[in-house]
C-alpha cells in the first residue's frame, strides 16, 4: 500500500514538472516575443478560468451532496468562495509567470500596496476575519431565528446565509437585512433555534368583580385544548399585579419552536372567545360626561371623570 502511494505522489509530481517545463519554463532558444507571450498569457488566463468554473461547478454539486448528511450550508457557502479565490489567486500566480514578471521587485511594490490596502480596507478585512470566527464558533447556523441587538439598532429574523464579509437575514415582515460580520460579533446574538422549545408568556388584566378561581380554570382549559402546547413543561396561570384598574393574570406556557408564532396569535384570540362565553369582563378606561343642574350658587358644570366598566 505504501508503494502504491508512494508512486501515486510519483505520478503528480513528474506531471506538474511536465506542465511547467511545458508551459512556464519556456527554453530560451525558443526566442518568444512578448506578443506570443502575451496571446500565450491571456489563452491560459481564460482556459484556467473556464477549468476554474468547471471545478467550482462539481465542488458545489458534491457539498450540495454532503449537506444533506449535515454540514451547514453556511459553512459550504464559506468554504466555496474561499476555495473560488484560492483557485484564481493561483491562475493570477501562473499567469504572471508565463509573462515573466519579476517577482523580486514586484515584491516590495506588492507589501506596500497591501498596507495601503489594508489600511483603507481594514473594515472589510475585520468582516472577514469575523466571518471566519462565526464559521468556526457555530453561534448561529443558516436557517436559524435570531435577534441581533447592537448599539446602532436591532432586528430579528432567519438567517439566510453566511458569507465571507457579510451575514443575511429574512425578517418577519420579509425584509431582506445584510449585516456586515464584524457587526455581527460585537452584537448581543439572541438564538430561538437553539432549543426545541420555546417559552410564551403574557399578562391579561381582568375586572375586579371577576372569580380568580373561575378566570385561571377558563384560561387553563384553553390551554389544554390546543395541542401545539406541551404539557411539559407545566403551563403556569396565576394571579401577579393588583393594578388600579384591574387584576393582572400572567400565563406561563411551553411550545416547539416552529409552533410559536402560531400558537403566540391564537392563543389570546381563543381566551378572548372564553371570557366572552363565561361572562369574563376585561376592563378598559372610559370617559364618563355627568351633567349637574343646582341652585343658583351651585352654577350647572360637566365634570369628567376616568373609570372602569365592565
Amino acid at each position: 500500500m505504501q508503494e502504491f502511494w508512494a508512486g501515486f505522489v510519483q505520478w503528480w509530481s513528474d506531471l506538474g514538472a511536465a506542465l511547467y517545463d511545458y508551459f512556464i519554463k519556456i527554453p530560451e532558444d525558443a526566442k518568444l516575443n512578448n506578443l506570443t507571450r502575451l496571446i500565450l498569457a491571456v489563452v491560459i488566463a481564460i482556459v484556467g478560468r473556464w477549468i476554474i468554473k468547471l471545478l467550482m461547478k462539481l465542488l458545489r454539486k458534491i457539498a450540495g451532496i454532503k449537506n444533506k448528511i449535515g454540514v451547514d450550508v453556511s459553512v459550504k457557502t464559506f468554504t466555496l468562495a474561499l476555495t473560488n479565490a484560492i483557485f484564481n489567486i493561483g491562475l493570477a500566480i501562473i499567469v504572471l509567470m508565463i509573462l515573466q514578471v519579476d517577482f523580486n521587485s514586484f515584491a516590495s511594490l506588492f507589501s506596500s500596496a497591501i498596507v495601503a490596502v489594508g489600511l483603507s480596507l481594514q473594515d472589510l478585512i475585520s468582516s472577514f476575519a469575523a466571518g471566519l470566527v462565526l464559521l468556526r464558533s457555530k453561534r448561529f447556523k443558516t436557517g436559524d431565528y435570531i435577534h441581533v441587538r447592537h448599539p446602532n439598532g436591532e432586528c430579528e429574523g432567519t438567517v439566510s446565509s453566511i458569507g465571507l464579509l457579510t451575514s443575511t437575514m429574512e425578517t418577519f415582515r420579509n425584509q431582506h437585512v445584510i449585516i456586515p460580520n464584524n457587526l455581527l460579533m460585537q452584537s448581543v446574538i439572541t438564538d430561538y433555534s437553539t432549543n426545541p422549545t420555546r417559552r410564551l408568556d403574557f399578562e391579561i388584566g381582568v375586572d375586579y368583580s371577576t372569580d380568580t378561581a373561575k378566570c385561571k380554570k377558563v384560561i387553563m382549559d384553553v390551554i389544554q385544548a390546543d395541542k401545539r402546547i406541551l404539557d411539559t413543561p407545566v403551563p403556569v396561570v396565576a394571579v401577579v399585579d393588583l393594578s388600579e384598574f384591574s387584576i393582572t393574570v400572567k400565563v406561563i406556557c411551553f411550545t416547539k419552536g416552529k409552533d410559536y408564532w402560531d400558537v403566540f396569535y391564537a392563543i389570546r384570540e381563543n381566551i378572548l372567545l372564553a371570557f366572552r362565553k363565561n361572562d369574563i369582563s376585561i376592563p378598559f378606561r372610559r370617559i364618563v360626561m355627568e351633567n349637574y343642574v343646582g341652585s343658583d350658587a351651585e352654577h350647572q358644570a360637566i365634570v369628567l371623570k376616568e373609570t372602569s366598566q365592565k
